[in-house]
Parts: structure tokens; sequence; C-alpha cells
């Protein structure tokens, strides 16, 4: 052990990730994904892959901030946004998203959500979102409603189809799987903008208006390295970010919790709590944290 000693909590982080080589030829898959073993009591990893979580940051926030959280953090980070910019995210009320705008207002950026579920528009507002829009309005609504919301900052005016618009956010984070998202993320964002692409559907389609004729630049993003993890979980500490939490309790509860992530219904993140006895003993510590809102 260099990084930390035995016994100290932690989540995993790649090697590869370490010093701004943020994805590698050469792993065999992510763990979790591509590589099985974590639904388990017990997980071996390198202690050079993983992260320490500072106090302040209990073990169920941290578990989904290894992940949702890492991708989240780093999307924001490589729009390069400063204070008093406008953010847009489509998909803003999901595991990534909820993260994702509490991250970007914390920073003192403005931030626009999308969503098209009635549980992500909640928390989306929930979570201090600026401005909250229904993508269900459909595209053109939606590209006025933003248009309308960021006019005070830059002065342009938004025409009826949106397609040409000078005005818009400055910068967007496209975290939804939907067909549609990703035209809709490059139209809500002005000439000239950033789209940072997260979502991973097998297709990435865009109409060539939104995309061209505007100029907007397009990025992907998946996870941050090592050193970026460690900046975000302190972040997390040091500004209050609430991880949106359903518990499961034991591995028995696999299956349920697989149905609950694919129902569309689940608030945030899902955790599996393999030793409530740890977990009964941290909240003893952590009980009087403001983001420490897991219903346990």
């Amino acid at each position: 052990m260099t990084r930390s000693n035995r016994g100290t909590a932690s989540c995993v982080v790649f090697r590869s990730v370490f010093v701004g080589r943020h994805y590698c030829a050469h792993i065999d898959g992510h763990i979790g994904i591509q590589v099985d073993g974590v639904f388990a009591e017990y997980a071996v990893v390198d202690s050079r892959t993983s992260t320490v979580i500072p106090e302040g940051v209990s073990l169920l926030a941290a578990a989904p901030l290894g992940c949702a959280g890492r991708t989240a953090w780093r999307a924001v980070m490589e729009t390069g946004l400063q204070p008093g910019q406008w953010l847009g995210i489509v998909g803003s009320g999901g595991g990534l998203g909820h993260l994702a705008v509490q991250f970007a207002t914390k920073m003192g950026l403005k931030v626009v959500g999308i969503e098209a579920r009635d549980e992500g528009l909640e928390l989306t507002r929930e979570m201090g979102a600026d401005v909250v829009v229904d993508a269900r309005k459909g595209k053109d609504e939606v590209v006025e409603e933003v248009g309308k919301a960021v006019l005070g900052d830059d002065g342009e005016e938004v025409d009826h189809n949106g397609l040409f618009a000078t005005g818009g956010v400055d910068a967007t984070v496209n975290l939804s799987d939907a067909d549609d998202a990703a035209g809709l993320a490059c139209a809500i964002t002005k000439m000239h903008g950033l789209m940072v692409q997260v979502a991973q559907p097998l297709e990435v389609k865009l109409p060539f208006m939104e995309l061209i004729l505007r100029d907007v630049r397009i990025k992907g993003s998946l996870q941050c390295s090592a050193e970026e993890s460690e900046e975000l979980l302190h972040f997390v500490a040091e500004h209050g970010v609430k991880v949106k939490m359903t518990p499961f309790y034991g591995l028995d509860q696999v299956e349920e919790l697989e149905k609950v992530v694919s129902s569309g219904k689940l608030q945030g993140r899902a955790a599996i709590i393999v030793d409530p006895h740890q977990l009964q003993h941290e909240k003893e510590i952590m009980r009087h944290s403001p983001w420490f809102n897991a219903k346990t």
C-alpha cells in the first residue's frame, strides 16, 4: 500500500488515468461492467487505482461518486466555463445529471436543466437548477424557453425554429441516450459554443443544421483521472453535494435493484449495502452532515 493504509476507505479509479491519461487501450475492461466480481463482500484492487475518501464523505455517497460522480465531474470541467456563464444539461434529473447540476451551480455556473421524466424534472428543481425545461414540449419550444432564459445575459434574439439562433447556453452536456438528445443539446447551445457528449447510445444522431450551420463544437467525455477524482471528492465534502441514493440491503437484492433501475422511476442512484453494521457505525459519525440524505 503506497497511497493509503489498510482499512482506509477508498473508491476505485484506473491507474491508466492517474496523470492526465483519461483512457487506456490496454485495460481488460471496467470493473463492474466488463470485469465481474464487485457484487461481493470483498473485492481486491490495486491501491494505485483507488482514491482515498476524505472525511465528510460517506461510503454510501462515495459508491456512486466513483462512477456517476466522476463522469459528471469531468463533463462539467471539460466545458471550461467560468462563474456566471450558462451551462445546459440534457438529462439533468438522472443519476449523473443531478450531480452535474450541483457541481455546476456550486462552481458558480447558471444551469438550464432539461428532462423528459416527471421524476427527473422534480429532482432537477430540487438540486437547484436555475431554469428547468420539460423536453416533452418538443425541440422548438425548448429552444425558445432556453433562449429567453439567457436573453438577459447575451442580448441575442432567438428565431422561431432556433436553427440559426445565435443565443443559447455557452455549453451543453448531454447525458441522455434518447435519439434526439444530442441534436437538442446542440440546438440549445449558442453559435460557436460547445457540446460535451457523455451519453452512449449505439449511434449519436445529429441534424446537420444544428451542428454545422451553427458552428457548434462537440467533445466526447467519459471519466476523470485519479487526480481529478481526488479533487471531486474534496469538492463534495467542502460544498455539501447531495448524492440522491436508494439503498438495497444485501446481495440477494441485486435482481430487485436491476428492476428498479430499469424501470425509469429511480431518482438518483442505487446501491447495495453489504455490511449494514458498518453503515450504522458511519451514520453515528456522519449524522449531522448536510448532504447525507440516504433513507436508511
